[in-house]
């Protein structure tokens, strides 16, 4: 039952700790946070977090980043200056997938002055990284910038960022994009080869 489930999820957690697995303290913790309603004590899964952002662990730096940018997981509360600071340092520590959070931040000017220069080369540096939400956020500007100034060149690259996203990432967001260029008639999405793809994907992702 649900006791047995939770008790063998703080054993694992335990686990790490001691074997000082701070990658796998982050999941689990990451995991507790999410799932806080199921459980009575969501500071463990800050408290584990927080060991691991100690150590310098990327991944530990960029859920803290998450929960500080929200506010909306007890007992953090959002503040702006933190959420920035943890992002930068998770980036720097490896977190290629924290880097659309870090982008938002110079764009939004959160925790930071808005700087839409850097904002936009870290999310194309994401999505070079196959970072899914990076490759369609940048597909998706490339194609609408593309069709403006009839750049097909860049209607084609915006095209296959989304297209990589869908079909090497499973990305949701990204079949979307693809079903919506379709009806749209855009670029090689206008066939349709893709539509019945991103329909089927996205009925197997309900």
């Amino acid at each position: 039952g649900e006791e047995k489930y939770v008790r063998a999820l703080d054993e694992a957690v335990l686990k790490c700790a001691k074997e000082r697995v701070t990658e796998g303290m982050a999941s689990f913790a990451a995991f507790r946070a999410v799932e806080e309603g199921n459980y009575p004590n969501p500071l463990w899964a800050v408290n584990v977090l927080e060991y691991g952002a100690e150590q310098g662990e990327a991944y530990s730096l960029g859920f803290l980043g998450q929960m500080y940018l929200t506010g909306g997981m007890k007992p953090i509360k959002a503040d702006a200056n933190k959420a920035f600071d943890y992002f930068t340092r998770s980036v720097a520590a490896g977190n290629d997938l924290a880097k659309p959070l870090l982008a938002q931040c110079y764009r939004e000017g959160i925790g930071i002055e808005p700087d839409e220069e850097k904002s936009v080369a870290l999310m194309l540096e994401a999505a070079d990284e196959n970072v899914p939400e990076a490759m369609v956020e940048v597909g998706r500007n490339l194609v609408e910038a593309g069709l403006e100034k009839g750049d097909n060149k860049a209607v084609k690259d915006g095209c296959d960022y989304i297209r990589r996203a869908a079909e090497d990432e499973n990305y949701p967001e990204a079949w979307k994009a693809m079903l919506e260029f379709y009806e749209r008639r855009i670029g090689p999405f206008k066939t349709n080869k893709f539509a019945r793809a991103a329909r089927a994907a996205l009925k197997e992702l309900e």
